[in-house]
């Protein structure tokens, strides 16, 4: 109401009579007047990470000078390590052999039908 009534009027001292009227009218609506407002969420790590300062403001929880990790629990190293058997290794002569022998079994059985 009063900015308009400024904006309209040519008098000064009337014009600054509205003025300091609408800066009255701010100064008692100050703690209503919202000047900064979070528009997302944060999302932190407490099982991971200490320090963590959940303030507002426009930093908040993006302070990140703070931060520490947390040290995992430490698990018992075994007394003594159990070993694991490495498979047997199959020397090459082996699978020459095995090759030889479907061979003249193929061979052997061919002659057999081929006889027939």
């Amino acid at each position: 109401y009063y900015l308009d009534l400024q904006r309209r009027t040519a008098d000064m001292e009337k014009r600054r009579e509205y003025v300091f009227k609408c800066q009255e009218i701010l100064a008692d609506d100050v703690p209503v007047v919202v000047l900064w407002h979070k528009t997302y969420i944060d999302a932190y790590r407490t099982d991971r990470f200490t320090g963590w300062i959940p303030e507002e403001g426009i930093m908040g929880i993006l302070t990140l000078i703070n931060l520490e990790p947390i040290k995992p629990p430490e698990t018992p190293a075994p007394t003594s390590p159990t070993p694991t058997p490495a498979p047997a290794k199959v020397p090459g002569w082996v699978y020459g052999v095995v090759i030889v022998a479907a061979i003249a079994v193929i061979a052997s059985l061919a002659y057999a039908f081929s006889k027939k």
